[in-house]
């Protein structure tokens, strides 16, 4: 495996609490980033026919966190061409998931860069054209990035290439996207155009139940790309006297979203909206219905 770094590089904001009975002000707790993008090689590797090499690093979890989990991961990767595709397996948390094995011949004449993503169009199949984004292979032996889901997000990362081929393979980079499931999101700095008081960006928030994945999706919407992008959603249970919170899942910088529907069934919906993001409207989905699996 070659250069490559893993970067955890994320967006954040300081949040400060007050004691105002004792009138101290506590040390401030660090910020929990809404998206760890670790890099994980120190330089280019170099994969020889018939070798398996691997490389592995330790996340620490953003302010000592032990409870966060894995809400969504994507993995992203960088090769020179070769002339079959290596297999590529990623381990964490008792997890061993295959990302490739020997599939089309990247494009001549330079490196490439390919992300596995469970969100998506299209899997990545042996006529697939050389980079881009896929969902992981939809066959047997491959699973989707989703099984990473609810395993810690500090711990041992790895990742194994072999190559199979008769050539080298040059790995110039892979890097882990990791959304855990609870951040601190920055909200926006600016109050919406022509306000004064009391305002705050109008958004709002689908939520859509993918029967076959079993997973929940959705869209936030807003003007303020600030009040969409990495932002937390709280999914929620319809309960007989009070309604339940289930889990926090943070957006894309798209808006998007997704994880795991729970296993118990129900009637579940979405919300956006806390004191954290005085900017950004408050918005709550429809109702969708998660039978038990």
């Amino acid at each position: 495996m070659v250069g490559g770094r893993t970067v955890l590089a994320v967006a954040a904001v300081t949040a400060a609490a007050t004691l105002s009975s004792a009138g101290t002000t506590p040390t401030a707790r660090a910020t929990v980033p809404c998206t760890l993008a670790q890099p994980a090689l120190v330089a280019a590797t170099d994969v020889q026919p018939g070798e398996t090499v691997g490389r592995s690093f330790t996340l620490a979890p953003p302010d000592g966190r032990t409870d966060l989990s894995i809400a969504d991961v994507d993995v992203a990767f960088s090769f020179d061409d070769y002339t079959s595709g290596p297999e590529i397996h990623i381990a964490h948390g008792g997890v061993n998931l295959q990302l490739m094995g020997p599939y089309t011949p990247s494009p001549a004449g330079g490196p490439f860069s390919l992300t596995f993503d469970d969100e998506a169009a299209a899997p990545l199949a042996p006529d697939s054209s050389s980079g881009g984004r896929y969902k992981p292979p939809q066959v047997d032996g491959f699973l989707p990035l989703a099984a990473f889901d609810a395993t810690p997000v500090g711990g041992a990362y790895s990742i194994s290439v072999t190559n199979y081929s008769s050539a080298p393979v040059r790995l110039r980079d892979w890097t882990l996207v990791i959304t855990p499931s609870a951040c601190d999101a920055p909200p926006p700095t600016t109050t919406p155009p022509s306000c004064t008081v009391a305002c705050a960006y109008p958004r709002t928030v689908g939520i859509k139940h993918r029967r076959k994945t079993h997973r929940l999706t959705g869209r936030v919407a807003s003007v303020a790309t600030g009040c969409s992008s990495r932002v937390p959603v709280t999914i929620w249970r319809v309960g007989r006297s009070k309604d339940r919170k289930v889990l926090v899942v943070t957006t894309r910088g798209s808006g998007a979203y997704a994880t795991k529907a729970p296993r118990r069934a129900g009637r579940y919906y979405a919300t956006v909206g806390s004191t954290i993001e005085p900017l950004c409207g408050a918005d709550r989905s429809r109702t969708v219905r998660v039978k038990r699996r």
